[in-house]
């Protein structure tokens, strides 16, 4: 069976899509139609096009700032996907004509990888063939010695961490941290929980990051019930406790592919003071093609990872 594709007027198109984008990002056309180079007028006249192509209104104009639809919410999913996808149609090609080869050190301080991880090497893997990885074990404790002890050429590492000597050291992303529970706990009727709900709590808290541990520490919260801390990095045992009922798991966000649909669906955001789970990158001052490849490939794949992943 054939599939006939509609016929429409006026075709949607790229640059629609990434206007579209914007005033999702901005809520404000002139702010929208600043950041895309555009007059507001020219903007707005490709929004209204683009909604008179679908045949649905897409943007909430009587709300300021402005609110996308119902709708919209739903094309601007799928808007994301196109030009995610255009972007690695792009990206390959330009690949394939001009291939990178090599080696990258990659230094990483955990037996138990995050899943964005292993998964942003493959898609790294998938584009830049030519160049192989080696991953290289990292005490936490000794990784203010520097990239050159460690013969690495990146180093990734969560939480805040002193300044790598010999390196350059950016913020990769934030991400929240969640709050994993079972059914019968006294916080399960909120739908986020902040720090004064914690400390009224009658439950342990479990973390498998030391950085998380000390701020619940600094906050005072040690004084009102028993504190675990299980060894850096192991979110599966974390889990595996919250399961069971012995206590409060406290988890980035990331983390949360180990769980179950039934539970991730029960997780709360947990706000502490603005605090966030935090990832850097640290790499040699010898930043060559390589390295600045892995880079922004793995904040686009991070970016890709949260659109794809919604429970």
């Amino acid at each position: 069976t054939i599939h006939k594709i509609p016929k429409m007027g006026y075709s949607v198109s790229l640059t629609q899509m990434s206007y579209f984008v914007a005033l999702e990002k901005y809520r404000n056309f002139a702010r929208a139609a600043e950041e895309c180079s555009v007059s507001q007028p020219t903007l707005s006249s490709q929004m209204n096009k683009m909604e008179e192509t679908l045949g649905v209104v897409l943007i909430d104009r009587s709300l300021k700032p402005l609110e996308l639809t119902e709708v919209g919410k739903n094309v601007l999913f799928q808007i994301k996907r196109i030009l995610h996808e255009t972007d690695e149609l792009y990206s390959a090609v330009e690949n394939l004509k001009n291939p990178i080869s090599g080696i990258l050190k990659l230094g990483w301080m955990s037996l138990e990888q995050p899943k964005w991880l292993a998964d942003t090497l493959i898609y790294f893997n998938e584009f830049n063939p030519e160049i192989s990885v080696e991953i290289i074990n990292i005490n936490p404790t000794k990784l203010s010695q520097g990239l050159l002890n460690y013969d690495c050429d990146i180093i990734i590492s969560s939480g805040y961490q002193e300044p790598i000597e010999n390196s350059n050291n950016q913020l990769l992303f934030s991400e929240n941290i969640c709050l994993f529970m079972t059914a019968n706990n006294d916080l399960k009727e909120l739908q986020k929980v902040n720090f004064q709900d914690l400390k009224g709590s009658r439950s342990s808290i479990v973390t498998a990051n030391k950085q998380l541990s000390l701020k619940l520490y600094e906050a005072g919260i040690q004084s009102e019930f028993q504190r675990v801390l299980l060894p850096e990095g192991h979110w599966s045992s974390a889990i595996s406790v919250g399961r069971r009922g012995l206590g409060l798991v406290l988890l980035p966000e990331s983390e949360s592919h180990k769980l179950n649909k039934k539970e991730k669906q029960s997780l709360k955001v947990f706000e502490f003071e603005n605090y966030s789970f935090k990832w850097f990158i640290s790499f040699s001052s010898k930043n060559n093609l390589i390295i600045e490849t892995f880079i922004e490939k793995i904040r686009d794949f991070y970016d890709v990872y949260r659109i794809f992943s919604k429970p």
